[in-house]
């Protein structure tokens, strides 16, 4: 199998030099040298065949919410598959960055092996939506839906969140409306998925928003770290403290997405979440 090109784009020299030995210690990446501005990053792209990028969101010159965007308007037969890297963690401005193309955000700081690990599932989830999608065009979504509720629920049950309590039940849906929603532009929880899942149970943003909150915490005091890491990609640190709920559902949504692609399922689209349970 051909090693996948991969650019990374940010500022920092050593931080670049530290994801390049990462990437290239895999048998995956062939890694090219990085830009570290953003007219050196529109050369490259523009100059060669570029399989992955790695792009921060903030760089000299031109800001990574440019780039996607000069990416968008440039002609290629097979656009770079892009990954966005910050320590910035504006929900709204994640959601941009995924309207603009990019497949999925990392927050700093992060472990360059997780970094490595997500990126190929990512790229195994889009390649086999794709070849689902192309092959069975009438593929059944009442069965998609159904094995995505069985995966969310596995996942909500591991963490031992009991189904007593109305945060696993508004969990649930908060998952679910997340992947149904995660490439439209500032789809965020507060201003849609707490009103959303409030609507759906007979409750109140508040409410839906502290009963999630609640159910994190018994997530936090009831499971091990092995657990958490194994859940969240060593992405979390139990003794700095709980997930934000919206870090939380995101994370979640994306471990649910990546268990779909390995049932061969999955191809891009999820129907409607309307109902109770």
């Amino acid at each position: 199998m051909a090693k996948l090109k991969l650019l990374i784009v940010d500022s920092n020299r050593e931080y670049c030099l530290m994801l390049e030995r990462c990437f290239a210690a895999t048998d995956a990446f062939d890694v090219l040298p990085s830009a570290h501005t953003g007219e050196e990053a529109i050369r490259k792209i523009r100059g060669g065949e570029i399989d992955v990028l790695l792009l921060s969101l903030v760089i000299p010159q031109m800001d990574g919410l440019e780039i996607l965007q000069q990416i968008r308007n440039m002609d290629f037969i097979n656009p770079p598959k892009v990954f966005m890297h910050s320590a910035i963690s504006i929900e709204s401005v994640q959601r941009m960055t995924q309207s603009l193309g990019s497949m999925y955000y990392f927050q700093k700081p992060v472990e360059p092996s997780v970094m490595a690990k997500r990126i190929l599932d990512f790229l195994e989830l889009s390649n086999a939506g794709q070849n689902e999608s192309a092959s069975r065009p009438g593929q059944n979504r009442k069965e998609q839906t159904r094995l995505l509720e069985e995966i969310i629920t596995h996942m909500i049950l591991k963490l031992n969140i009991p189904a007593s309590i109305k945060g696993y039940h508004y969990i649930r849906k908060s998952i679910q409306l997340y992947i149904e929603n995660r490439n439209k532009a500032n789809y965020g929880m507060t201003t849609h998925i707490y009103p959303a899942v409030a609507k759906l149970f007979d409750s109140t943003p508040s409410r839906v928003e502290r009963a999630i909150r609640h159910a994190i915490s018994v997530a936090w005091n009831r499971s091990s770290v092995d657990v958490l890491n194994e859940m969240f990609g060593y992405t979390v640190n139990k003794d700095k403290g709980m997930s934000t709920n919206s870090e939380f559902i995101a994370m979640l949504a994306d471990r649910a997405l990546i268990r779909l692609k390995s049932r061969n399922i999955f191809n891009g689209t999820l129907p409607a979440v309307t109902g109770k349970e």
